[in-house]
C-alpha cells in the first residue's frame, strides 16, 4: 500500500490533510491530541472519496473487532464525516469515546454471500439475493459513546431495494435494527 501524505497548516483547526490511500484519497481537518503517551485522541472532519471499501474495513473495524464486512463487500467509499475517538497504546479506537456524524455511500459496490443476505435468499428462494451489484447506497450516521445510529441507509440493485435503521453498540456488539426489503412482484411464490 502507498500512501501520500499532504499537510497544509489551518489556522486554529489543526492540520490539514490529503491522503491518497486504498486507491482512494482522504482529506480533511486532522488533529491529534497527545497528553499521555499511551492515550491520545484523534479529531477528523472530511471526506472519504472512493477508496476501496474492502481494504479499509479489512483495515479499520469500524463495527467492532469482530466485525468482517470486508468478506463480503466491495466497491468505492464515500464518506462526509466529523469523527473523534480516544487511541490506545497501539493506536486502536477506544470505541467506548467514539463519536461522530456524517454521511456515507458506495460506488459501483457489490454484497456477496453475507450470512444475512445467505439466509433471506435461502428463506425466499431466491439465489439472487446472494450477490447484489448494488446501483445506489447512501446512509446518514451518528456515533455516540460506541453506538453507531443508521438513519435512512438505502440500496437498490436491479431485483431488489432495502432499507436500515437502527443501531449496533461498536462497543458490545449489539444491533437494534429494522430491515425493509422490497422485492419485485416476480419474486412472489
Amino acid at each position: 500500500m502507498i500512501v501520500i501524505f499532504k499537510f497544509v497548516s489551518l489556522l486554529g483547526s489543526g492540520i490539514g490533510a490529503s491522503v491518497n490511500v486504498f486507491d482512494g484519497a482522504v482529506s480533511g481537518a486532522f488533529t491529534w491530541d497527545v497528553p499521555k503517551p499511551d492515550r491520545t485522541k484523534i479529531d477528523f472532519a472530511g471526506k472519504i472519496n472512493n477508496v476501496r471499501a474492502e481494504a479499509f474495513f479489512k483495515e479499520f473495524k469500524i463495527g467492532g473487532k469482530d466485525t468482517e464486512i470486508h468478506k463480503y463487500l466491495s466497491g468505492g467509499l464515500v464518506v462526509d464525516a466529523q469523527y473523534s475517538s480516544e487511541l490506545d497504546v497501539y493506536l486502536t479506537p477506544d470505541l467506548k469515546t467514539s463519536n461522530g456524524e456524517g454521511s456515507f455511500g458506495m460506488t459501483q459496490a457489490i454484497l456477496e454471500n453475507h450470512p444475512v443476505q445467505v439466509k433471506a435468499a435461502n428463506l425466499l428462494k431466491s439465489n439472487g439475493l446472494k450477490r447484489l451489484a448494488i446501483s445506489e447506497w447512501n446512509s446518514q450516521f451518528t456515533i455516540t459513546d460506541g453506538v453507531l445510529e443508521l438513519r435512512n441507509l438505502k440500496f437498490k440493485t436491479s431485483y431488489t431495494s432495502v432499507e436500515i435503521n437502527g443501531t449496533h453498540n461498536m462497543v458490545n456488539g449489539n444491533y437494534n435494527m429494522k430491515m425493509s426489503l422490497y422485492l419485485p412482484p416476480s419474486a412472489k411464490s
